[in-house]
């Protein structure tokens, strides 16, 4: 029982990571662009 919730939990994580990297890549465009303009 104990590894549906944390396979679960790895998916949820995985998810979020990739949100958060897509975020951040985000932030870097937009300082870069700043930086330039």
């Amino acid at each position: 029982m104990n590894f549906i919730p944390m396979h679960l939990q790895g998916r949820c994580s995985c998810v979020s990571c990739m949100l958060a990297l897509t975020l951040s890549l985000k932030n870097i465009t937009k300082l870069l662009e700043s930086v330039i303009g």
